[in-house]
C-alpha cells in the first residue's frame, strides 16, 4: 500500500512505464517516495520488535522449545527430523533465543552503518531457515526483498559494482586454473 504513494518506476526498474512529472513536480514526487519508503523500513522494523516482545513473553520461547516444538509438528516441517530433534536441543534453544534478540534489537542496529549488512545477512539466512524448515514461503520473500530499502542507492550501486568485480575475478581465476584448459 506504501507503495501506491512513491514513485517506484525510477528505481530498480528496467525502464520507466510512467513520467509523473508531467502532472506532478519531481519535488513533491521525491518527498512522497521518501514518505513511502520509510514508512516501509519502519513498518518492517515494527513487526521485528513486537515479534521478538511477543516471543520474549511467550513460556515455550522464554524457556528455549519454541522451535523443538514447531519443528515437530508435520504442517511445517518439510523435513523429517524427529531423530535428529532431541539430540540438538541446546542448539535449538541457543537459535531461538538469538532470533528474539535479533527481532528485538533490530530497529537500532540495522540503522548503524557499520552493523547494518550483518543484521540484514542474519535476517535472510532465518528468513530462508523458515523458508526452508517450515514451509512458510510468501512473507518470507516478501521480507528479503525489503531489506533493500535499507541502503541508499549509492551504497547499492557500490554493491553491485562489487559483485561485478567478483564475477571478473571469479571468471579470470577459473580461466588460469589447471582444470579449465581445454585439452586437445
Amino acid at each position: 500500500l506504501y507503495l501506491c504513494f512513491g514513485d517506484s518506476f525510477s528505481c530498480l526498474c528496467v525502464g520507466r512505464l510512467t513520467k509523473p512529472e508531467v502532472w506532478i513536480s519531481p519535488q513533491i514526487n521525491n518527498l512522497w517516495t521518501n514518505i513511502a519508503s520509510f514508512c516501509l523500513v519502519a513498518h518492517l522494523c515494527l513487526v521485528y520488535f513486537l515479534s521478538g516482545i511477543a516471543k520474549a513473553s511467550a513460556p515455550v520461547w522464554y524457556h528455549g522449545t519454541a522451535l523443538y516444538y514447531v519443528l515437530q509438528l508435520n504442517r511445517f516441517s518439510q523435513f523429517d527430523l524427529s531423530g535428529w530433534l532431541p539430540s540438538h536441543l541446546l542448539l535449538l534453544c541457543m537459535a531461538g533465543y538469538t532470533v528474539m534478540i535479533w527481532e528485538i534489537t533490530f530497529s537500532a542496529l540495522v540503522f548503524v552503518p557499520r552493523f547494518r549488512t550483518p543484521v540484514l545477512c542474519f535476517g535472510i539466512m532465518m528468513h530462508l531457515g523458515i523458508f526452508l524448515f517450515m514451509m512458510i514461503r510468501d512473507f518470507e520473500i516478501v521480507f528479503i526483498m525489503l531489506y533493500i530499502m535499507f541502503y541508499s542507492d549509492r551504497e547499492l550501486q557500490q554493491i553491485g559494482r562489487k559483485i561485478l568485480n567478483l564475477r571478473t575475478f571469479i571468471r579470470k581465476f577459473t580461466l588460469l586454473s589447471p582444470k579449465a584448459e581445454i585439452q586437445p
